[in-house]
């Protein structure tokens, strides 16, 4: 079965208009080969399989059924109801075809898998991702050493206060004993919210992803 076809070949397969297939060279998404199309191509494999994701099925015989259709109809009506020669063997080539159609389906998601997984790999050895888990790590890490130092500080802000107000020990006592509560108070919001951001962050990038895959 031929896999470099012609942009009308690949559109009939397709069932869509030839302009489609021109408008896909344009934007990049497929990549010709002396103005055919090599439907192995992983590029273009991940292309096909995005119009069979979107509804279309991609169906060579619609190129091979094309040239025979009135042969057919002729043998027909000259046999009345009578079996056509060879009908075994169409039935046994469709058969194939079939199966061929779902090894190049199964082969499509497969390489549209690598290809994503790969681009994940560049982008984390450049710098673009950063493990969820690391990041969890730095957010907790730093609201806790900004409280460790903030009730360090705790005892020399209940000692100034006091000696402009005037308090005694007593007062002192139970001023740093609110203080560090408020900021234990302080410490446990800001956390929550660290940590309910990044997966924000997680669950947008998610969606972002599954946008950009239908497209």
């Amino acid at each position: 079965m031929d896999k470099i076809l012609k942009y009308s070949q690949l559109a009939k397969a397709l069932g869509l208009a030839n302009a489609s297939i021109s408008v896909a060279i344009k934007n990049g998404k497929l990549i010709p080969e002396n103005k055919r199309i090599n439907i192995e191509y992983p590029v273009n494999k991940v292309w096909i399989e995005s119009q069979i994701n979107s509804g279309k099925t991609f169906d060579l015989n619609r190129i091979y059924n094309a040239n025979n259709v009135i042969e057919k109809k002729e043998t027909v009506i000259n046999n009345e109801e009578k079996e056509i020669p060879g009908s075994s063997e169409i039935t046994t080539a469709e058969q194939i075809r079939k199966i061929d159609l779902e090894k190049k389906k199964a082969d499509l998601k497969k390489t549209k898998k690598e290809t994503i997984k790969l681009e994940l790999q560049i982008k984390k050895i450049e710098g673009q991702l950063i493990p969820y888990d690391a990041v969890k790590d730095v957010f907790l890490y730093s609201a806790e050493t900004f409280r460790t130092i903030y009730l360090q500080g705790s005892e020399g802000l209940a000692t100034k206060f006091m000696a402009r107000l005037g308090g005694d020990h007593k007062h002192y006592v139970e001023f740093l004993k609110e203080l560090n509560e408020d900021v234990n108070d302080i410490h446990k919001t800001v956390k929550d919210s660290l940590l309910q951001g990044s997966k924000g962050i997680v669950a947008e990038y998610k969606e972002v992803k599954g946008r950009g895959e239908r497209q």
